[in-house]
This record gives C-alpha cells, structure tokens and sequence, in this order.
C-alpha cells in the first residue's frame, strides 16, 4: 500500500464451519487489499481453525495473525473480542472490522483504499450494506436492516467497540462513548455483501437460538457449546411476497462464487 500506510483486516471466528459462514470467501476478499488480516479464534473445533492455518500457509505468518484464546460467552464477547485485536494492532493502522460472514467486492476494493489517506485522526469511513436472505439470489432491506455501518477507521482515534443495550451485537464508539456511526464520518464508496442470513436454515437458527439465551444471561451455552434445533424456516415466500425481498441482480465476488454455488438450491426451511 502507500507510503506510511496500512490496512488491517479484523475477524473474530467461532465454529464458522458449523454454522455455515463464508469464512473463506471472506478473508480472501481482505487479502486482495489488505496488508495483513488479524483474527481472534475462540478455540474452534470444527475445522474452522483448519481454514485459518491454511491461509496462514498461503499468505504467510506476516500476513494471516492467528490467535487461539479462551473466550467468556456470554453477551460481552461480541465487543470484548473485537477490542482485544484492536488493542495489538499497530496504532498507525488503519483497521477493516469485518464479520466472518461478510465480504468485499474486488470492484471496491481501489475505493477504499483512495479513501484512507483523507481520513483524519478523528474520523471514520462508511459503508453501504447490502443483506442476503434465505437464497444469495435475493437481497432484503426494511427499517430492521442497516442501510450504512461504520467498519474502517485509523487504531489511534480510541474507538472502540461496545455491546448494545439491547440484543446482541455490538457497535463502535467514540472514546466520549458517541456513536461512530452519528459523527465524523466520511462514504467509502463501497458496500460489504452480508451473507449471514442466507446461510443453511439449520445453521442460522442454531446461532439465533444461542444469541437470545445469552442476550436474556441465560447460563445455558455459555461454555461455549451450541444449541440442537429441531427446525428454522426462512418463510422466504411470505418475505417476497409482502415487499421485503427482492431478487439480486448484480454480481457476487470472485471468491464467493464456491460458496453462492453451494447456496443457490438450498432449501429455505429445516427441520428434523
């Protein structure tokens, strides 16, 4: 990248192989333009860490940073285990906080990049998002999906990330504790592709169920484990039919194509 600049890719990861995320496609899309990747792994063990050691050889150690460690699950991990990575990349960084089931197109990538040098210490970049539901041939937008999230910023402006009040996720916020998303923000140009809802039906209801016991600080899951569903049902037809969903017209990225491949026909409901 240019002089005196670098862009670091952050990931958390946790059994993606189980629940069905784009891990791959995903860290693949960073590397393109990325200079190195950071991931924090909470002691997977269901192949996920085999994905991660491959690329380490493909890439090399400088360039894929893998780290084991033992989360606490419960409601905080989402932000804890973000603020961790954070906390050991260079300061003079500029960071790329990516979910494991979210991906850039290669179309994008020259935009971000043009960006960086015009974001000042107290500023961040924005990008539009573009959800997949049920099949990666329909996309879905409405008031409970985000238009716009805030995933790249230089590590020395003290953001960080914290869990919202409700539901769990998390979101970056200025050291006076100011919503990233509301302030000081400059447009990227580009849009993150966000296939976590049209993974496996079984897969998606899996990490639902786990998220609203920790959400309600249920003691259930949080060794770790993951919950048995008996079914989860996408109702893709109902979603099309009232206006939700709409089919996608454009193109996925070169490194997705394996995995939209392996999605085209699923079927949209599971059950034992």
């Amino acid at each position: 990248m240019g002089e005196g600049i670098a862009l670091s890719g952050v990931f958390i990861t946790y059994q993606c192989v189980r629940l069905d995320y784009c891990l791959e496609a995903a860290i693949r899309s960073c590397m393109d333009f990325c200079d190195d990747v950071y991931i924090n792994d909470g002691r997977s063990k269901d192949g996920t860490l085999d994905i991660l050691y491959r690329l380490q050889v493909e890439y090399g150690k400088d360039r894929v940073r893998i780290i084991e460690k033992d989360w606490n699950h419960d409601r905080a991990f989402w932000a804890d285990e973000r603020n961790y990575l954070l906390d050991i990349i260079p300061k003079k960084n500029f960071v790329l906080n990516l979910g494991a089931d979210e991906c850039i197109h290669e179309d994008d990538y020259n935009k971000i990049l043009a960006m960086l040098p015009r974001l000042e210490n107290k500023s961040a970049l924005q990008y539009l998002v573009k959800h997949f539901y049920g099949l990666p041939s329909y996309t879905i937008s409405g008031p409970n999906w985000s238009r716009v999230l805030t995933k790249t910023w230089r590590n020395d402006t003290g953001i960080r990330y914290y869990n919202r009040p409700k539901g769990c996720a998390d979101d970056p916020l200025w050291p006076n504790k100011t919503p990233v998303h509301f302030v000081r923000c400059l447009s990227s140009g580009a849009t993150v592709y966000h296939y976590g809802h049209c993974r496996h039906p079984k897969a998606v209801g899996t990490k639902n169920v786990k998220a609203d016991a920790l959400y309600k600080n249920s003691a259930e899951f949080k060794d770790g484990s993951l919950p048995k569903i008996k079914s989860y049902d996408y109702k893709l037809d109902l979603f099309i039919k009232n206006g939700g969903v709409q089919p996608f017209s454009g193109f996925h990225s070169k490194h997705m194509e394996r995995w939209v491949a392996a999605h085209a026909n699923q079927s949209t409901l599971w059950r034992v």
